[in-house]
Formats: structure tokens, sequence, C-alpha cells
């Protein structure tokens, strides 16, 4: 179907409005008008550039209350001994996924492409680069989430580390 200008019909109790589509929301308003799934209609919305600005500062506003959340109560402020002895990868992904999915799936995906991502056999292999990405990401938002950056500081100390190294983490912040 090709159209030059789509015509979008609002009825309403009181009458009926019928506007113009600016020519960036053409194929925005065909996918509606032609019941595509919300794929289709989320890949038209997306190829319109001041809509795409949009979804993309949207996407940055959810981010941002997700990662509120974790500030809050995340198994990342457990600096104790006690709990790092039991710290579990696992765990804080699954509190990840629960607490602040989208912050999970943009990690998940900027680590492992689409065909990782369905071979669970390298999956668990990956779990620990998702996990320290997101936890120096978190760090640098909130210095309290710092259970990653005490591990390797533990592990560095009780693998009795020469200074200097410990001196060339300190400067990348681990």
């Amino acid at each position: 179907v090709f159209v030059k200008s789509t015509v979008g019909n609002c009825l309403f109790q009181s009458k009926t409005v019928s506007r113009e589509l600016p020519k960036g929301l053409n194929s925005l308003g065909i996918a509606l008008c032609m019941r595509r799934p919300s794929s289709g209609i989320s890949s038209a919305a997306f190829k319109c550039k001041p809509l795409r600005k949009s979804l993309i500062h949207r996407v940055c506003l959810l981010i941002n209350k997700e990662c509120r959340k974790l500030e809050k109560k995340s198994l990342l402020k457990k600096t104790a001994v006690s709990d790092l002895k039991h710290f579990k990868w696992n765990s804080v992904l699954k509190e990840w996924k629960k607490e602040s999915p989208t912050f999970y799936r943009i990690l998940k995906t900027i680590v492992a492409p689409p065909t990782i991502s369905r071979n669970q056999t390298k999956e668990h292999l990956l779990k620990p680069i998702i996990g320290s990405a997101g936890a120096i990401l978190l760090k640098g938002r909130n210095p309290r989430l710092s259970a990653v950056q005490h591990l390797v500081g533990l592990s560095l100390f009780l693998g009795r580390t020469r200074k200097k190294v410990k001196c060339c983490l300190h400067v990348m912040f681990l």
C-alpha cells in the first residue's frame, strides 16, 4: 500500500475530528491503521527521528527510576564480610531482573548478542561480566553500592597482591 499522506479520524461523542499526519509519521499511521502487531508499530515509531528521541528519553527516565529503586535497597549495599562470603552473581542478577528489568536487559544486550542469549550453556559464563559491568555503573551513581569492589579488594588482599597493582586498580576505581 502506497500512501502519500495519512489522515487520522477520531470519533468523539460530539463530533468527528480529521487531521493529516506529518510526513515523518506516515509509516506510524499506516502501521496503526493496518492493525500491525506491536513490533511493527514500534518499528514504525522508531523510524521517525523526533519520536525516536522522545522514546529514548522515556527509556532513560525509566532506567533512572529503576536505578533509584536499587539505590534504596540492593544486595550491592551489603559490604560486611559475612555478606561478602555469601555473595552470588545469581542473587544480584535476579534482583536486577525483578527491580530494574530495563537496566538488566540493556546490560545483557550489550554483553551478549541474541545468539548467545538463546544458548543457555554459554549464558552462565556471562553472569559475572553482566554483574560486574552493572556494579561498576551503579557504584558510579552511588558509592555505597560497592559490594563487588569490596570483593575485588578482598581478593587482592588475600592473594597478597603487591602495592603496585593495588595502586593501578585504585586509579581505575575498583
